[in-house]
């Protein structure tokens, strides 16, 4: 009658939660796939024109502003207030200082590695969150799972790979046979230099895992905390 709409069936609502979950899931791969290329491209002849505990740092700040702006427009200073809970602000505060140190691990390690090489290391993400799943929350994989798991992994890991090999290739190709040859101070340098990233690396994707399985346990414990509350 009138204007008014039927009310969707459980069915077709059914799917727009499918859909708006696999949206959200693209979106979000879609940023981590980039977030390092992005990083890169600040590079000004291979280094950060600013320190890197700088954009931790900014990046901290605009999430408690934003979301202190949203819980005030949400519910106002009532919901506000609820931000402050001693127990999930203590929680999630821990939670949010090891995901700041995951960031300055990350620009260092991107400091002294490739994009590319980078996302090799960071494949390895995988496995390190099923381990840290079997042993916090006891949540199994089974066989079929691990298979999947390292197939995945050592799939991108090949493309990862020969991207980075063909990217030097071509470098060196453009820089022709009269090209100056390296030093070993040069290269002593640059070894150490990348042995730095890949330790950083390792310790981003250790700190990132731990991050990912304490927030899905925590987030579920306090799951009557809005998400903006939770980042601030």
């Amino acid at each position: 009658t009138g204007g008014s709409h039927a009310p969707a069936s459980p069915r077709t609502m059914a799917v727009r939660a499918i859909l708006m979950q696999a949206g959200l899931l693209a979106f979000f791969t879609l940023t981590r796939a980039i977030h390092p290329l992005v990083i890169q491209q600040t590079k000004v002849d291979g280094k950060y024109p600013h320190d890197p505990i700088t954009v931790p740092f900014f990046e901290c700040i605009v999430t408690l502003v934003v979301a202190q702006l949203m819980a005030l427009a949400n519910g106002g200073v009532k919901e506000w207030v609820q931000i402050w809970n001693p127990k999930p602000l203590a929680v999630f505060s821990i939670i949010g200082f090891i995901y700041a140190l995951g960031d300055y691990l990350e620009l260092k390690s991107l400091g002294s590695l490739s994009g590319a090489m980078y996302q090799v290391l960071i494949q390895s993400k995988l496995i390190v969150t099923a381990g840290m799943l079997y042993g916090i929350k006891g949540q199994k994989q089974s066989p079929l799972q691990w298979i999947l798991l390292v197939l995945l992994m050592l799939c991108l890991c090949c493309y990862s790979i020969m991207s980075d090999l063909l990217t030097r290739h071509r470098k060196l190709q453009a820089m022709g046979p009269n090209r100056d040859p390296v030093s070993g101070d040069v290269a002593g340098a640059e070894s150490s230099a990348i042995a730095f990233g890949v330790f950083m690396a390792v310790a981003k994707v250790t700190v990132s895992c731990l991050c990912a399985v304490l927030s899905d346990k925590f987030m579920k414990d306090f799951k009557g905390e809005p998400i903006y509350m939770q980042l601030v």
